[in-house]
């Protein structure tokens, strides 16, 4: 019996683009696909089915390289390109075999495909039903079940899209041969399957762990490392798996930062990107303005995530008309169901409008500009102008309160408060651009407290007067510790007394882990906001920061570093609002309206 594995590989994947390629214990990850299967004793060929599209080359090429026959076809009909393989290959026995699955076992499927031949069957059936075991991104079909699904089901999106997860829905009269898995490879809640940067790690870790030569990886190993140390199921224990049945979805995040700006926005969109991905199945594409020549700090930042971003065009952007133009175009290439903004930019209203228009959900993230009015969802964290804003004409759905304030996910579950230490260890964070460089003036008004410190500077990515700060501070003889390019900075602000900070994102960070804070505000609207954090009694507000002197920081300082009473009750004042699920929230909320666009 002719038995053919059909591997379907592109380079253009939803949530984790030109994943078949990403490297795993130095290898691609194709490349342990194909490794593993050229083991299996009872396959009498390998093919991968890929699209046409000019991104694929990279996977013929692949092919090519290491002798692997290629079938091309259509990218949205993944049925059709195992047809052309099956047929093309006079396979009677075909195994399906996911391209995001770098685990199979060779000797499991020898034994399925085995216990296929010897009943001349159709389809298996993993006995016990509903035991959970390790293997994943595999299922062995009978080509005349294959050719009888494309004649019932091709019509039902599930099937073009995923093959085989219908087939019994389609093709009743199957037989079916019972198959148990070997009792070694039984395990719960681990997930082997690539579709985020964190299974990425997982395998990964799996490898270094193992000590395992690239594709050499034992499945029993693997199983009983899992369950002597089950805290490695964390790693992607959080991926949500897409369903046969769910739509899939692609979101374009419209978003800025570098020296100027700051990464505030950058960051916050990073964080409600990665839940879009990792906990509901979205794909997401980040656009940015063309970077100066010298800062490429976002699209950094951005690729450090994992997430394709791109700058609207290669000239500059000098009006809302150019972004508007330049945007349009990404959005008929990409097609994307949503485009998020988070922008401070001159993009007309009108042109969200026309979006809307067009079938696609519009969002905006805190955001006073005409824009709102335009929009599908607008989120807003609980400050005055929102009430006062003109809302007349808006047809959305605004969400106002602090459930709705956007931080990364080591903000979900703050930790205890810090133990006491003998010096109230202070922090000085003012953003990753700091563009108005208050961190000098706060490195200043040290020199002028009295209470015992310990401080610490945190200087962001984009930071340009580094080397000042360090020579300002060895000038005043000030034990600053300095930090730059922080990996953990949830971790650092929660082991702090006190913060100085410009009002923003990390205001709100700060308030989510329970860190009293002195603000200082770059506008007048920021000035108004920072008093509603005031009136929680979670912070002091200093005004513009333009207006405050060093002496006057150095008086408040002192007062809140001298009173740990007060800082404890700023703190539980904080942790008592709750803030730290926004992205969640506002994810959950992005993919309800997504939903109905769904094209099954």
């Amino acid at each position: 019996m002719n038995t053919v594995a059909i591997i379907q590989a592109r380079m253009d994947s939803t949530r984790l683009p030109g994943k078949v390629l990403k490297m795993i214990s130095g290898r691609p990850l194709l490349w342990h696909i194909v490794h593993r299967l050229q083991q299996c004793q009872q396959l009498d060929n390998i093919i991968i089915a890929t699209t046409t599209k000019g991104a694929d080359d990279a996977i013929a090429k692949f092919a090519a390289a290491h002798n692997i026959a290629v079938v091309r076809g259509s990218e949205r009909n993944v049925l059709d390109r195992f047809l052309q393989a099956a047929r093309q290959y006079d396979a009677e026995l075909i195994l399906r075999v996911c391209g995001d699955s770098p685990l199979i076992d060779p000797t499991t499927i020898d034994q399925c495909l085995a216990t296929m031949k010897h009943n001349d069957a159709d389809l298996w059936q993993p006995e016990p039903r509903g035991s959970a075991t390790i293997h994943e991104g595999f299922t062995p079909i009978s080509r005349r079940a294959l050719e009888a699904l494309a004649r019932r089901g091709a019509h039902d999106p599930a099937v073009v899209e995923h093959v085989t997860a219908k087939v019994r829905d389609y093709v009743p009269d199957l037989k079916i041969a019972p198959f148990r898995f070997d009792a070694r490879h039984t395990i719960e809640g681990s997930r082997t399957s690539v579709d985020t940067p964190a299974d990425l790690s997982f395998i990964n870790t799996l490898y270094q762990r193992l000590g395992a030569a690239a594709g050499e990886i034992d499945i029993s190993a693997v199983v009983a490392l899992l369950k002597s140390d089950p805290a490695l199921l964390e790693i992607n224990a959080h991926v949500h798996q897409k369903t046969a049945n769910e739509a899939t979805h692609k979101v374009l995040i419209r978003c800025d930062g570098g020296g100027t700006l700051g990464l505030g926005h950058v960051m916050r969109c990073l964080a409600l990107a990665s839940v879009l991905r990792d906990h509901f199945s979205v794909g997401i594409r980040f656009v940015v303005n063309p970077p100066a020549s010298h800062d490429h700090s976002a699209i950094e930042l951005i690729e450090r995530y994992h997430f394709p971003v791109e700058p609207l065009s290669a000239t500059q952007i000098t009006s809302g008309a150019d972004e508007a133009t330049a945007l349009s175009a990404l959005i008929q290439r990409h097609a994307p169901d949503g485009v998020i903004f988070d922008i401070r930019t001159d993009l007309p209203a009108q042109s969200l409008q026309q979006w809307r228009e067009q079938g696609v959900t519009t969002v905006c993230i805190d955001d006073p500009s005409e824009r709102r009015l335009a929009c599908d969802l607008v989120f807003f964290p609980p400050v005055p102008r929102v009430r006062e804003m003109t809302w007349e004409g808006f047809s959305g759905t605004r969400h106002v309160g602090w459930q709705w304030i956007l931080l990364g996910p080591s903000f979900t579950s703050p930790p205890s408060p810090p133990a006491p230490h003998e010096r109230p260890r202070l922090l000085i964070m003012m953003g990753g651009a700091d563009p108005a460089r208050i961190t000098l003036k706060a490195i200043k008004s040290l020199a002028r407290i009295h209470a015992p410190v310990e401080p610490h500077v945190v200087l962001g990515r984009a930071c340009n007067f580094r080397e000042e700060a360090v020579a300002l501070a060895r000038e005043l003889a000030l034990p600053c510790q300095f930090h730059t390019d922080v990996v953990n900075v949830a971790q650092l602000m929660a082991s702090m007394d006190l913060a100085i900070a410009t009002y923003g994102v990390t205001a709100y960070e700060l308030a989510a882990l329970g860190v009293p804070s002195l603000l200082l505000c770059h506008t007048p609207a920021h000035t108004r906001a920072g008093q509603q954090l005031e009136q929680q009694g979670i912070t002091r507000s200093l005004g513009f920061h333009e207006a405050v002197t060093p002496a006057t920081l150095a008086t408040q300082m002192d007062e809140l570093l001298i009173n740990s009473a007060l800082r404890e009750t700023m703190s539980n004042n904080a942790r008592a609002l709750h803030i730290g699920n926004g992205a969640h929230n506002i994810a959950r909320e992005i993919k309800s309206a997504l939903a109905p666009q769904s094209s099954g």
